[in-house]
């Protein structure tokens, strides 16, 4: 069985009151990769946590429940969502 997981949100929509909105930070800067890797090696490493603003969670069993969050081929977006669901263990 399929549960669906996923929820359409806008720009600038609040979709539960007092929860942040998605977020699109660095968790590694090109400074610090610098002092932490090989000379003359340098690059950023993005954070965006995808696993946010489920619904439909009441319907998953306490276990035997499969998550996956897959997201879809895009270029030039700085954020988007992805398709959530579960697959339950029969």
């Amino acid at each position: 069985m399929l549960v669906e997981l996923s929820h359409v949100i806008e720009a600038g929509m609040v979709t539960y009151p007092g929860l942040p909105g998605p977020e699109i930070s660095e968790h590694l800067t090109r400074e610090a990769s610098r002092g932490a890797y090989a000379p003359g090696t340098e690059f950023t490493i993005g954070r965006i946590p995808i696993v946010e603003h489920l619904t439909n969670l009441a319907a998953l069993p306490l276990t035997g429940a499969r998550f996956t969050a897959a997201p879809p081929r895009v270029a030039g977006f700085g954020t988007f969502p992805v398709r959530a669901f579960a697959v339950i263990d029969s």
